[in-house]
């Protein structure tokens, strides 16, 4: 039985090893659909560090009057099918292109919460980002890039999510997390029309590495 159980353990050591040492592969896209609790988990964080900042602004402009810090617009009904989620969708991405970013997040997050399993989720979380960014919100925009590069790896916009992700952190001077982005763009998407542009930015963020040094 001891016999049995180290050369079970030294088994998975040896496919371990294997699985760190491919380079330009990722392993874990198989891992896609799975650890719905996490995405949710990072879902939640988002929507609750909003509500937070929600209040903590309409109390400082109003703090002795308590009945309108629960005052909220009018709630997104809840969708009940497809055709209900694809409306969702247009209305969300129409208030982004009216520059009305806050309207776009609170429609777009209302589909990624109602419909987990819809084909329009990535693309929801993706311009529910570009609206963080409008805001000048690059944290939560931040989570929202990630979502996508952890959980839909074989989106259409894995890609831009992950490229945005390096350049968010190049804006924040993260230089090492820009770099990792970028790298791994490079690696994980050869056929991505970003490839050249994600190839220069890495390029330009070594240099300048090298020169603080």
């Amino acid at each position: 039985m001891i016999k049995k159980t180290i050369t079970i353990c030294v088994l998975c050591l040896l496919v371990f090893s294997g699985c760190r040492s491919t380079s330009g592969k990722r392993v874990t896209k198989d891992i896609t659909g799975i650890n719905e609790q996490l995405y949710e988990l990072e879902k939640n964080q988002i929507r609750d560090s909003n509500r937070i900042k929600k209040l903590e602004g309409q109390v400082g402009n109003k703090p002795n009057n308590s009945s309108e810090i629960n005052s909220e617009s009018k709630p997104v009904e809840k969708a009940t099918d497809k055709e209900d989620s694809d409306k969702i969708y247009k209305d969300g991405y129409k208030s982004y292109e009216d520059n009305n970013y806050a309207e776009a997040i609170k429609l777009l997050s209302s589909l990624t919460d109602q419909f987990k399993d819809d084909n329009l989720v990535d693309n929801a979380l993706y311009w529910q980002g570009e609206s963080y960014m409008k805001l000048n919100q690059p944290e939560q925009a931040l989570r929202c890039f990630h979502l996508i590069y952890r959980y839909f790896p074989f989106s259409k916009k894995a890609d831009l999510a992950l490229y945005k992700i390096g350049v968010i952190y190049a804006d924040m001077s993260d230089f090492n997390r820009s770099i990792l982005a970028f790298s791994r763009l490079i690696e994980e998407y050869p056929a991505s029309e970003l490839f050249k542009t994600a190839s220069t930015r890495l390029k330009e963020l070594k240099d300048k590495n090298k020169k603080e040094k």
